[in-house]
């Protein structure tokens, strides 16, 4: 009786350890998201992008910044392998991923970095404050819609200004794209030849993996931005309603053989106006997404998974209408900027890649990091394509979605940045094709018996701890990696103010490179450009010994020289330290500058002859 009581007692033991194990298993995913968001923002600390180098800002922040990163992959890689897997936990994971990722620049920096987005709160202003843009002044006035919105915006919320909206832009507009990918991922994912477990596991990971593997910087207060949240909608109401089968499923189905999704014809056609009328909003906002929605909807038509047939002609006609009337300032004067290029594809890689091998070595391994991860985010979506197709799948839908829109590259280099939104483009369908593959391998233990399933699957969620991990550390990396020069500060503001005070109507004013806020105020009615401008074949104007001669030749009013410019023509041009105090010194001494602003090394010189 004493020996039965004893067994009893032993499997209650086991049972009790059992489900002590479980407990911490099921705790541990938040207790490790929790910690890797209090030790980030423990580790925030303010940093100068004026004592930064090639490599930008991750030599700047603290380890315990970078420890975040494992921590919260961990937690959602965890949650995610669960045979139930919480959503709520999920959402938190993917919400704090967002944040830590996009938010690290505007935490630590303080205000919105990159000099476009002050250009576009320029414009913006112009159009909320006056009602109308500057004519023949910027091509990007010939796409006014979110300037026209963003302005009325802040006038309505009685703001004078859209500054107050840059610096946590990046963090409000990546979100919202990361809503948009994981409904279009919930979309494609609906069916298909993947288990059910291995289907909810994709969409998330898929989410994580567009997260971080997002690298581009183009989600800063622009009209591309606003554009590529737009266009990841009208993929995902497109995916749920009008396409069918799953572009995971299946093989090839002829053009006329296309068969109808399951939805309601009300919900068909609503989605069909929804997609229509995000054409229409995208038309006057941005040039070139319109006319990628319209090549992903042809590569669904032409691979017979849309059902209805019309709307890539429908998707197409707004940008084209906006192009020819809305945009024809632009168009008039530019037709052979805009035809030119057509198939010179030398052009746009030597525009687009070729250009940007330049700089010190920190400079050209974020560079080359960013080409890595590209790198790496297609073999990752070919595993996971070839895993598909492991399972039955037949279609080439996804890698023909995948890479068609790097024909963008064959029209047009888009100013040397073709490659970056063909790359951002790409990207959904790279990161539910890299979703795939991890799923499966996350999954495959699913049939084996428990204790070969408890010995398999810790090495399985190593393997995907440490891909996210690297992806997305890797892009903390490369998007910081500019900062140097694309960093901007109260000081850069307070300089420009000055200027915009003192400046009469028609005055020139000039920054020794691009790397100024310029363009914040007082559109059209005074001359803002950078020296490099100057630059023609008789003249040049590039060199250190050339930019002073060049800026009192052409009469320039006001020069505004900062700490980042430094930065730029010594990691990109190989100009010596300091050479900015050089150009300095042989305006005041050479051609009578004088020096009338100072502010944390930032200064300005007028002429007086020219100066108010």
């Amino acid at each position: 009786m004493a020996e039965v009581i004893t067994d009893a007692s032993d499997r209650r033991s086991i049972l009790n350890s059992r489900a002590l194990v479980i407990s911490a298993y099921a705790w541990a995913a938040p207790l490790l998201a929790c910690s890797g968001l209090t030790l980030w923002l423990i580790g925030l600390a303010p940093v100068n992008p004026d004592h930064m180098d090639g490599m930008g800002l991750i030599r700047q922040v603290s380890p315990l910044v970078l420890v975040a990163y494992p921590l919260i992959v961990v937690a959602g890689v965890l949650e995610v392998a669960r045979s139930q897997p919480r959503s709520w936990l999920l959402a938190g994971v993917t919400a704090s991923f967002v944040f830590i990722i996009y938010g690290l620049q505007p935490a630590v920096e303080g205000l919105a970095r990159l000099q476009a987005a002050w250009l576009h709160a320029g414009f913006a202003d112009q159009i909320g404050q006056t009602g109308h843009i500057v004519e023949n002044f910027d091509a990007r006035f010939s796409w006014p819609g979110f300037f026209a919105l963003t302005g009325f915006l802040a006038r309505a919320a009685g703001l004078d200004s859209v500054v107050p909206l840059l610096t946590w832009a990046p963090v409000a507009l990546a979100g919202m794209a990361t809503l948009a990918m994981r409904s279009l991922a919930g979309a494609v994912f609906k069916t298909g030849p993947l288990s059910a477990p291995a289907r909810k596991r994709a969409v998330w990971l898929a989410t994580w993996i567009f997260v971080a593997g997002n690298w581009t910087e183009q989600d800063y207060f622009s009209p591309q931005a606003i554009s590529y949240v737009l266009l990841m909608s009208a993929l995902a109401v497109t995916m749920r309603y009008l396409v069918h089968p799953s572009p995971i499923e299946g093989g090839r189905v002829l053009l006329w053989r296309r068969t109808v999704p399951r939805e309601m014809p009300m919900n068909r056609i609503l989605a069909q106006a929804v997609v229509v009328l995000l054409a229409v909003v995208m038309a006057p906002t941005h040039q070139l997404t319109p006319y990628a929605l319209v090549g992903e909807l042809t590569i669904l038509l032409l691979w017979g998974r849309l059902s209805v047939a019309w709307l890539p002609f429908m998707a197409f006609l707004p940008p084209l209408a906006w192009f020819a009337l809305g945009g024809k300032e632009f168009w008039a004067g530019h037709l052979d900027w805009i035809t030119g290029p057509i198939a010179d594809v030398s052009g746009s890689v030597e525009a687009g890649i070729g250009d940007r091998l330049v700089g010190d070595i920190g400079h050209l391994a974020g560079v080359g990091l960013r080409i890595a991860i590209t790198c790496f985010m297609a073999i990752c979506a070919l595993i996971g394509y070839a895993a598909l197709r492991k399972r039955g799948s037949r279609t080439w839908t996804l890698p023909a979605l995948a890479s068609s829109v790097f024909a963008l590259a064959v029209i047009q280099p888009y100013g040397g940045e073709i490659f970056v939104r063909c790359y951002l483009f790409a990207l959904p369908w790279f990161a539910i094709g890299s979703a795939i593959g991890l799923s499966v391998f996350l999954t495959r233990h699913s049939q084996l018996p428990a204790d070969e399933v408890r010995s398999r699957v810790w090495p399985r969620v190593a393997t995907v701890v440490t891909v996210l991990t690297t992806l997305s550390l890797g892009t903390v990396v490369a998007r910081g990696g500019n900062d140097a020069f694309l960093g901007v500060t109260q000081a850069d503001i307070d300089a420009m103010s000055f200027v915009y005070d003192h400046a009469e109507n028609g005055a020139r004013i000039a920054s020794l490179t691009p790397d100024l806020p310029l363009r914040i105020q007082r559109l059209g009615q005074v001359d803002q450009f950078t020296a490099e401008s100057l630059q023609s074949a008789q003249r040049p104007c590039q060199a250190v010994v050339d930019i002073p001669r060049c800026l009192a030749e052409d009469s320039v009013n006001y020069v505004v020289i900062t700490p980042q410019q430094d930065n730029a023509g010594r990691i990109l041009s190989g100009f010596p330290p300091n050479w900015t105090d050089t150009v300095a010194e042989q305006l005041v001494a050479r051609y009578g500058y004088r020096i009338i602003f100072t502010e944390n090394d930032r200064a300005v010189l007028a002429k007086p002859k020219l100066a108010r």
